[in-house]
């Protein structure tokens, strides 16, 4: 176990290292919040190590110094950056503080969940996809020094995260590939507390808990999977789309990447270029058409390299398997023609109707019980106000809308979640103004909601712990 961690602390340097250089590319070129440059500097670390990895399994030079080379180089790149690093921790490290200040339970509950799941990410592999391919593919390329065409299923395509769990597999560290992937929900909260201060908001604690602590997002986070990882990578590009003040060059390549790396993940993730464009055509109009078109030149560069890629190992440029029919359990889990029917509303009713599978209650608690509030209050309030609500919830009902009739998992729409927790928060900050003696019912509301979230992503934690080998 010693050496499992000692892996994941290898990873974690590299891509802080990384994360490190990356921010600091940012920060100089881009303004934004503090906590969307941080969510950007993570995700490009973490993406980093699996270029990184990519290229040594392509010169078929995988083997148990990797993860050691990718510390290495993480210190080296990211040693400039080391005095802005500091101060930015600094900083952070007095936001939260502040934070935590004006609501001690709220945090306490978050700090307690997060510290459960990381000591999750010491248990096996246990759930069936991790099982089946999402581990075993990087441990096969890992014992082959490099890359085959894999035995494993859906992972030759698009395998981005497979190749970052290959760094942890050198040395046959499960913990390790637990940690990165914990890393990417890292990820998400910062991204949902930045399009708070882009709201002009101040409430970024409980918007970051509330858009996490969600079982559709937790569950899956502190195991070797690939859908919390893959919209992170969306959510931070969605943030930066809302924190920026004009759509540059640097702003453009910097969502551009975002969105390649969510593609390179999953590439049903295409659908999200097209929600960050709406966002975008929201803010800047015209003036966005630009930053658009090289999105979307990028997502097809990307669905194009990666199906090169697969052709070149197995002779197929899509996965078969894609087209290969539902298994029995699956299609238990298709929706019916009533579902379909009711897939537009379904966002909206999803804490009465339906179970986790395949569109249904697992989501955040805020949402169930604040969304149908919020649009109710907001239509009343006028236009502008709605306006600022559909800055972001026009894209997540687009995403849904676009991916909901053909994805069957609650877990493939991780962004119109998130992005729906941002927008209910302004609803709720418009109305606490409005009306200032609601405001601590709200806030208390609020509060329970999230702390039920905690409770019940606890389940599944305390499950994963009790496995755990010495």
């Amino acid at each position: 176990m010693i050496g499992q961690v000692l892996t994941a602390m290898l990873l974690g340097l590299g891509t802080c290292g990384m994360g490190a250089a990356f921010g600091r590319w940012v920060s100089r070129r881009i303004a934004l919040p503090t906590s969307t440059n941080a969510a950007v500097a993570l995700l490009l670390g973490i993406a980093g190590v699996g270029v990184l990895t990519l290229a040594i399994g392509h010169l078929g030079l995988l083997g148990p110094w990797v993860p050691w080379l990718i510390a290495g180089f993480g210190l080296i790149v990211g040693w400039p950056a080391r005095k802005d690093a500091l101060r930015f921790v600094q900083r952070a490290a007095a936001a939260i503080a502040a934070e935590a200040r004006t609501r001690p339970l709220l945090a306490a509950g978050a700090a307690v969940a997060g510290l459960t799941a990381l000591v999750a990410t010491l248990a096996p592999p246990q759930r069936i996809d991790e099982v089946e391919y999402h581990w075993p593919a990087p441990l096969d390329w890992a014992a082959s020094g490099g890359w085959t065409d894999s035995p494993f299923r859906h992972v030759d395509g698009f395998p981005l995260m497979e190749i970052i769990y290959t760094a942890a597999a050198t040395q046959g560290s499960y913990v390790a590939a637990h940690a990165m992937s914990l890393l990417t929900m890292v990820g998400i909260g910062l991204a949902a507390a930045g399009m708070v201060q882009s709201l002009g908001l101040t409430a970024r604690l409980p918007v970051a808990a509330a858009a996490v602590l969600m079982p559709v997002v937790w569950d899956g986070s502190y195991a070797a999977y690939n859908d919390t990882p893959g919209a992170a990578f969306t959510i931070a590009a969605a943030a930066v789309a809302v924190g920026i003040q004009r759509p540059s060059r640097a702003a453009t390549a910097l969502i551009s990447a975002l969105l390649a790396a969510a593609i390179s993940i999953k590439p049903f993730h295409v659908v999200a270029v097209c929600c960050v464009a709406l966002l975008l055509w929201h803010r800047f109009r015209r003036a966005s058409l630009r930053s658009s078109a090289t999105m979307a030149a990028v997502a097809v560069a990307t669905v194009a390299f990666w199906s090169v890629r697969q052709w070149a190992y197995t002779g197929h440029l899509i996965d078969p398997l894609m087209f290969g029919g539902a298994s029995g359990e699956a299609q238990a889990r298709l929706p019916s023609r009533i579902q379909h029917l009711l897939a537009p509303i379904f966002p909206f009713v999803s804490g009465v109707l339906g179970a986790q599978e395949p569109w249904g209650a697992r989501t955040s608690a805020v949402l169930q019980v604040f969304l149908i509030p919020s649009l109710v209050y907001l239509v009343w309030s006028g236009r502008s106000a709605f306006g600022r609500f559909g800055v972001l919830a026009g894209p997540a009902y687009l995403h849904w809308v676009v991916l909901g009739f053909v994805a069957v998992r609650t877990r493939f729409h991780i962004f119109t979640w998130v992005l729906l927790v941002p927008a209910v928060a302004y609803a709720v900050h418009h109305a606490s103004k409005r009306w200032p003696r609601l405001g601590p019912w709200l806030d208390l509301a609020w509060t329970a909601l999230v702390l039920l979230g905690a409770l019940d992503v606890s389940f599944e934690m305390w499950r994963a712990i009790n496995t755990i080998r010495t």
